[in-house]
């Protein structure tokens, strides 16, 4: 159903599992949204439920490519927009258009990643934003978690499997107690398919009931055999450009789309970094406390953007050592995580740089 970069060694492990029927009942994928976590979820679930026997998809076309179903059967034919019966998707929404939109947010999602199989939840949020509101982040809410308990207590249609996918699972919260019984005791033949951009953010009862799947970089070598239509009618990247977007396949696009902020982003990245690195001062200070209010005052999108560059860029920040170059990075990856989380993004930066500080000179 859709063609996502890099990630093979998820996807052999996949394929030798639907051809052993060896499944498990429960998997978290961990990673960026940029690395097709949903969309290689939705193949998955394409291939577990598609009509067409295996033996016939490994002798014909579909040999090299069991992840996916056949695409001609009922069963993929209703994959394809999303409306496949036994199929259930739980996604974060807008409290403010969760009643007036909620409906049509299938459709909408589907459609979208039809068009970018690396959809950010942001840029699927910001669709439903119509008062256009900064720093604007959707839920999971305990109504959601109902319908999934109530749709996975029912028989499957199609009398076989049935799966539910929870994109951006970190967003259950609280709500994802209601979920545990449910992982403990499965009803037979049913799938979950947990997403998250990092399974440290999961609770850790929840991440004892799955198998651990952590989505990686893609090396630019994996890009030579591919062909050109896999990147939106746009001109394969460069390796420098690869290297910007951390190796993320949908990083890439998001540098296409909107290449004034990518730029943007670098700078504020760069300036964010360089007072990081610098002890605690009264001039350090004052720089910190104007670098982070620009970045605070800044789109939601923009701000992911340079925290994740900064992280990046100071895993080989040349003006310091090793170790703090580690822990520059894990703080920056650690605040991008949080955003959307009613943190104060100045308050969260000072206060680990000053304690990154201490345990350095201590």
């Amino acid at each position: 159903m859709y063609t996502v970069i890099g990630q093979n060694k998820i996807q052999s492990t996949w394929n030798n599992m639907l051809a052993s029927g060896q499944i498990p009942h429960a998997m978290v994928l961990s990673g960026d949204d940029g690395y097709g976590g949903l969309s290689m979820a939705l193949n998955l679930v394409e291939a577990l439920l598609c009509q067409t026997p295996r033996n016939d998809m490994e002798s014909g076309t579909k040999a090299s490519s069991l992840l996916q179903g056949c695409g001609h059967c009922p069963s993929c034919k209703k994959m394809s927009d999303l409306s496949h019966p036994d199929l259930h998707v739980a996604f974060p929404m807008l409290t403010a258009a969760r009643k007036k939109q909620g409906q049509k947010a299938r459709g909408v999602l589907n459609t979208m990643l039809k068009a970018n199989p690396y959809l950010s939840v942001d840029t699927f949020l910001n669709h439903f934003n119509t008062e256009g509101k900064k720093n604007v982040a959707g839920n999971i809410t305990s109504e959601d978690v109902k319908q999934i308990l109530s749709n996975l207590t029912l028989s499957s249609f199609a009398g076989g499997w049935k799966a539910q996918i929870i994109w951006h699972a970190e967003r259950l919260a609280k709500e994802s107690n209601k979920l545990l019984k449910l992982l403990e005791e499965p009803p037979p033949q049913t799938l979950f398919v947990l997403i998250a951009p990092n399974h440290k953010q999961l609770l850790t009862t929840i991440l004892s009931r799955c198998q651990l799947y952590q989505l990686k970089p893609v090396a630019y070598s994996e890009l030579t055999h591919l062909d050109d239509s896999l990147f939106n009618g746009s001109p394969r990247p460069t390796e420098n450009q690869w290297k910007m977007a951390q190796h993320i396949p949908g990083k890439v696009f998001e540098q296409e789309e909107d290449h004034g902020q990518h730029e943007e982003a670098e700078q504020l990245a760069k300036e964010l970094l360089d007072v990081l690195a610098q002890p605690p001062s009264s001039t350090s200070i004052k720089r910190l406390e104007l670098s982070a209010k620009k970045l605070s005052s800044a789109a939601a999108t923009l701000q992911h953007k340079t925290l994740r560059y900064a992280a990046h860029l100071a895993e080989d920040y040349h003006k310091t050592d090793k170790m703090m170059r580690g822990e520059l990075a894990s703080i920056l990856s650690l605040i991008a995580l949080e955003l959307g989380q009613s943190v104060r993004i100045s308050t969260r930066i000072m206060g680990l740089w000053l304690n990154l500080h201490q345990k350095i000179k201590l």
